[in-house]
């Protein structure tokens, strides 16, 4: 393992203060290649956790939708972040999400 600062360093000014890993290496008087290391052992020690969020359910949309629509149900399916598709249950249909709708 490295010297446990000059991994904190590296990652502190590419997590947080977005600095290029050029800038890194120019800064720290090693190579980019070295930077590029560096990062991936503070992920590798914990000193970096990425975590990845999922979006929020929409299951209170759905039940608030059929309420106000007076539908038996409805299927709401997200597509990025700001964008929802609302897809009506109708009788007779199995398919998820419904093709002609």
């Amino acid at each position: 393992m490295r010297d446990g600062a000059l991994i904190l360093t590296a990652a502190y000014l590419y997590y947080v203060e977005d600095r290029s890993q050029e800038e890194i290496a120019n800064l720290l008087g090693v190579s980019r290649s070295t930077v590029s290391r560096l990062l991936a052992e503070a992920r590798q020690n914990g000193v970096v956790r990425i975590e990845v969020a999922a979006p929020p359910p929409v299951d209170g949309l759905e039940k608030e939708l059929t309420s106000h629509l007076r539908l038996e149900r409805v299927w709401a399916a997200r597509r990025g972040v700001s964008q929802t598709r609302i897809y009506p249950r109708f009788p007779g249909l199995s398919s998820f999400p419904p093709s002609a709708v």
